[in-house]
């Protein structure tokens, strides 16, 4: 993934500015359920670091209370057929905009599951299962060993809407100077930046 090519237009990381620094529970839930995103905090891996491509971690089963059973994940294979997606990652406590990248498959050159994954939150491989705080025994179900099993994706960087961006950073939310009302306003117009991007990138396609 390294090897891949920098898209034109697409900024060095280090020149972006975070789009949210104080975000709050709603706003990265909408991320990571917006259909034309992507958001896997603390499991995104950058592949050098220059910070175009990455790798991101999904466990490989996930928990359904409902029929109280281990499902396949199959999610993220679904997205490996070259549909682009908008990227959001973390850096300390706030979030930035990556760019818009597609997910590889990255099957055919190393295992599927991974059990210890370097710089990758075990409590976020956990979380991203869909399981509620300290449920090991349901762990273990599925995992004898009580080490949830995650498979490795590619993220590759194809480009970067500026409209998107600048939009988000113009609605973006520092939590200062505007108090709680203009802090869930700003954050509620980021939202809605979000759905009319998904909309008009619908549209598109």
């Amino acid at each position: 993934m390294a090897a891949l090519a920098t898209p034109s237009g697409r900024p060095t990381f280090d020149s972006l500015k975070p789009i949210d620094t104080t975000p709050s529970e709603t706003f990265t839930q909408r991320l990571a359920a917006t259909s034309g995103t992507l958001f896997f905090p603390k499991r995104t891996v950058w592949c050098s670091a220059q910070r175009v491509h990455a790798l991101v971690f999904e466990p490989t089963h996930k928990y359904c209370y409902l029929t109280n059973t281990w499902i396949k994940q199959t999610e993220m294979n679904l997205r490996c057929g070259g549909e682009t997606f908008e990227l959001f990652v973390t850096q300390g406590h706030s979030i930035y905009y990556a760019g818009t990248y597609v997910v590889h498959s990255l099957r055919t050159i190393h295992r599927t599951e991974f059990k210890t994954i370097p710089d990758v939150s075990k409590m976020a491989i956990y979380h991203a299962t869909g399981l509620r705080p300290n449920e090991m025994e349901k762990v273990k179900q599925r995992f004898p060993d009580g080490e949830v099993k995650a498979e490795c994706f590619g993220l590759q960087c194809v480009g970067f809407s500026n409209e998107l961006y600048e939009g988000l950073l113009r609605d973006r939310c520092t939590g200062g100077g505007g108090g709680g009302d203009a802090s869930n306003k700003r954050k509620a117009e980021a939202e809605d930046l979000l759905g009319d991007h998904e909309a008009k990138s619908q549209r598109i396609s």
